[in-house]
């Protein structure tokens, strides 16, 4: 009986933590503008602001407090880019370079977001349910 229960709760764990995935995901895109994504200071201090008045500072210090454990996934993410860049402007033009160049940046992207996504969970866990309602709405919709 435990072993199910325990694969019930890994199931909602990794599903849940693949919906925020998501969910971050799109929160970023929409918010880009010409020049590309956001950083992630800026993600962060986005996040912060949507967050009623009361629920910054516990946020914040939630989110500081973890950035040793995500901001160097973020700076392999931009090392990961440079390389599609360098691979998609190389001469002569390798297709093969470029994809996995590409792979490894989806891979770091992940890993990245994964670990972003745990802090964040981690700071709503804290904040009041004004708070974790305020993030739900600022998350963007899905619009046709």
């Amino acid at each position: 009986m435990i072993r199910i229960f325990s694969r019930k709760v890994d199931t909602a764990i990794a599903g849940a933590s693949l919906a925020l995935n998501v969910v971050l995901a799109v929160w970023i895109g929409t918010r880009w503008q010409d020049h590309g994504p956001p950083s992630i200071a800026k993600i962060q201090a986005q996040l912060i602001d949507d967050m009623p008045a009361a629920d910054r500072p516990t946020l914040r210090a939630v989110l500081e407090a973890e950035q040793a454990n995500f901001l160097p996934t973020f700076h392999k993410l931009q090392e990961r880019r440079a390389a599609v860049d360098k691979a998609t402007r190389a001469e002569p033009f390798d297709a093969g370079a470029l994809q996995q160049a590409m792979k490894d940046w989806n891979r770091q992207w992940t890993i990245a977001a994964d670990l972003f996504s745990e802090a964040v969970v981690q700071g709503l866990a804290k904040v009041s349910p004004e708070g974790r309602r305020s993030f739900a709405e600022h998350l963007p919709k899905e619009h046709d």
